[in-house]
């Protein structure tokens, strides 16, 4: 007997339940360790015999004992690898539950997001806190490691998120962007970014909301002082109107936040680069939601 293999006991109250039959699936759940009506559970991916976890495209993936209502465990440290069909392509993941203890940093329990199949890889974003519903879009090709740790103290429900391919190149077309919370990051942030860049992500509002913004970090190429040139820049622009513009390395403030004018003006964040000399780009988070 392996206490780790879990089993079923399934009470029918109907008369035609057909017992051979549902004898046969208990006893197949018993030898395959799932249980009826199982959920994506992260348990195994805290697991140092199994994770990292694998997740690809469409598929969902928790913090351990994930549900809403139970808060996840302490001192935990899991691990999941996500892959998309292409192996060039890009991933995104939509988390529609996202609640980890928050830290000043997030130097407690968080969420660390790597390019590449493992913690080698560059550290694209540590997140933590209460995020809600929010949107991550990788702008580095290949699959994404993440890694959650819980410290001793201080547990909340966790976060859920699915996997799926990227959609359009914010760089090559424009990227429209309906999720209502969410992360943006220059291209291969925060790996140097590329020469010659033309990026675009439009928020797209309802007619009540507006777009709130905070830079987590800002290190682009810097303009040519006393001449008036700027190099490459990330803009913040409203019904047609530029309301900011950055460039060099500029110390962020968490406690500042951009906020639109009007309700349910068009919004987009536009990126671009010139033909030399990159750095390592910026991070913002936004969110959209109605003024009250």
């Amino acid at each position: 007997w392996d206490p780790k293999l879990s089993f079923v006991i399934v009470i029918r109250t109907e008369t035609t339940i057909n017992r051979p039959n549902m004898l046969f699936f208990c006893v197949l759940a018993l030898a395959l360790g799932v249980s009826y009506g199982a959920r994506p559970d992260g348990t195994a991916a805290c697991d140092p015999a199994l994770r990292p976890v694998v997740r690809v495209d469409g598929e969902i993936f928790t913090t351990p004992d994930f549900d809403t209502t139970t808060e996840y465990p302490a001192d935990q440290q899991c691990e999941y690898l996500l892959n998309v069909a292409d192996p060039a392509g890009m991933i995104e993941i939509n988390f529609d539950n996202f609640v980890l203890e928050d830290t000043v940093d997030c130097t407690a329990d968080r969420l660390e997001i790597y390019s590449g199949s493992d913690d080698t890889g560059a550290l694209l974003a540590t997140e933590c806190g209460d995020r809600g519903r929010f949107l991550f879009i990788s702008t580095v090709p290949g699959p994404l490691f993440l890694r959650f740790i819980s410290d001793a103290a201080n547990a909340a429900i966790g976060f859920r998120g699915q996997v799926s391919a990227s959609g359009i190149d914010p760089c090559d077309g424009g990227l429209a962007i309906t999720e209502k919370n969410g992360t943006l990051t220059s291209p291969g942030y925060p790996s140097t970014y590329p020469n010659d860049a033309n990026c675009e992500w439009n928020l797209v509002t309802g007619a009540n909301e507006v777009v709130e913004i905070s830079f987590n970090e800002i290190s682009i190429e810097d303009s040519c002082t006393g001449f008036g040139t700027i190099y490459d820049w990330v803009e913040i622009v409203e019904a047609g109107e530029r309301r900011g513009i950055w460039w060099g390395d500029v110390q962020t403030d968490p406690n500042f936040l951009f906020t639109t004018y009007e309700p349910g003006s068009s919004v987009s964040v536009q990126f671009t680069s010139d033909f030399t000399i990159g750095a390592t780009g910026f991070s913002l988070n936004y969110r959209m939601y109605e003024r009250v």
